[in-house]
């Protein structure tokens, strides 16, 4: 069974034993207690802290998005509450792309970062600062 709270993250390819392209079918031998949650073209798989995008005609995983108290590392460096700041200082270049994060020539991983509400000490927002809340692999 897959431990929803660990496993590498590897761009491409899936997060532990969970692995883009698999068919629905294996993903329900490995994660018992799911909901779904219907969208345009595909539904999602929402577990305690990992959800799975599948797509509705293939019945494939597109889309794996860890979130919470996960605890797995990219490159055994970046994982959940890190920094954009932090991903520089270990040398990588970032980019944004609609509310999305991506790392320069590192392709099928995005960061999605905590929303934080500053209005109360009237800063503007730093993306260099905010915890990252979400980390994904898909393919191109």
């Amino acid at each position: 069974m897959f431990n929803l709270k660990k496993g590498n993250i590897v761009p491409k390819q899936g997060i532990g034993n969970l692995m883009l392209g698999m068919s629905f079918d294996e993903i329900k031998s490995i994660v018992k207690d799911f909901e779904i949650d219907e969208r345009s073209g595909a539904f999602v798989v929402v577990c305690e802290d990992v959800k799975l995008w599948i797509d509705n005609e293939t019945m494939k995983c597109t889309q794996i998005l860890v979130r919470g108290d996960f605890t797995g590392k990219f490159n055994n460096t970046i994982g959940l509450g890190m920094t954009l700041g932090d991903i520089e200082k270990l040398g990588y270049e970032w980019y944004e792309d609609l509310y999305a994060y991506f790392i320069k020539g590192i392709d099928g991983i995005g960061f999605e970062l905590a929303d934080i509400d500053d209005d109360e000490d009237n800063d503007e927002w730093d993306a260099l600062i905010v915890p990252i809340a979400y980390i994904s692999v898909f393919n191109d």
